[in-house]
């Protein structure tokens, strides 16, 4: 047999692969392959790539010198040669310490009890007056007096009274009192101020013949606390001195 070289017969030749990237001289023969509106449109592209590659480059410079403070020892902007002045320090001024002067311990003043300075015979006066008037501020202001027996035990004293008496209610309301004392048979006086309140209704009996008696005997002073009772009201007043003025001459 002999061999027949048939072209019809041999299997179709199989297509060359594209070169690498890398391979320079299959790059060459594929872009003359190419015709040239592509090869235009190739150039615009690259063209436009590396101008959108720069600007994009050129606007991130741009932000970093934005964003990020200058060096401590830069020189401030518009004055490059201008020399970095510190300020002097702030001075505040402050107001001296006031001393205060040390606290001294005053001596504390007790009002002294005008009786305890009474001699033996102002007590003796005292006990044995025979006339007093008792002056009581009423509402207005002004004083009200009224005629009296009264008894000294050489501490306060004790005027008889009614509670529904104009002298009363003006006690009660201002405690404020003065009394004039008499001597018997002289015209020796002494005007005491003081503090009047009105005594325990349980010792109005006691009290009240003690001062009756001391002017009407005791026979006479229990008729007429027999009669005072009858009232209802009876009470007695008590005044506190606060002050003597004498005159025995």
């Amino acid at each position: 047999m002999t061999d027949r070289d048939d072209a019809g017969d041999r299997p179709p030749t199989p297509p060359v692969p594209p070169a690498e990237p890398g391979d320079g001289a299959a790059r060459r023969a594929f872009l003359r392959s190419l015709p040239g509106s592509a090869l235009r449109t190739g150039e615009q592209l690259a063209g436009i790539s590396s101008i959108m590659r720069r600007s994009v480059v050129a606007v991130g410079e741009t932000l970093i010198r934005d964003v990020e403070p200058p060096p401590e020892d830069s020189p401030p902007a518009g004055d490059p040669a201008a020399p970095a002045v510190s300020a002097p320090p702030l001075h505040v001024a402050t107001a001296p310490e006031r001393k205060t002067a040390p606290e001294v311990a005053l001596p504390r003043l007790v009002a002294r009890d005008p009786v305890a300075d009474l001699t033996p015979e102002q007590h003796a006066f005292l006990g044995e007056g025979t006339s007093l008037v008792i002056a009581a501020n009423d509402p207005s202001g002004a004083p009200h007096l009224t005629a009296s027996p009264y008894a000294w035990d050489e501490t306060i004293f004790r005027v008889p009274g009614r509670m529904s008496s104009a002298r009363a209610i003006a006690i009660d309301r201002d405690p404020r009192v003065s009394l004039l004392i008499g001597g018997a048979g002289s015209e020796a006086w002494v005007a005491v101020t003081g503090l009047a309140s009105l005594g325990p209704i349980d010792a109005v009996e006691s009290e009240m013949l003690e001062i009756l008696a001391a002017t009407l005997g005791p026979a006479a002073a229990t008729d007429r606390w027999q009669e005072m009772r009858a009232m209802g009201d009876a009470i007695v007043i008590h005044v506190r001195p606060t002050r003597f003025v004498w005159r025995t001459s």
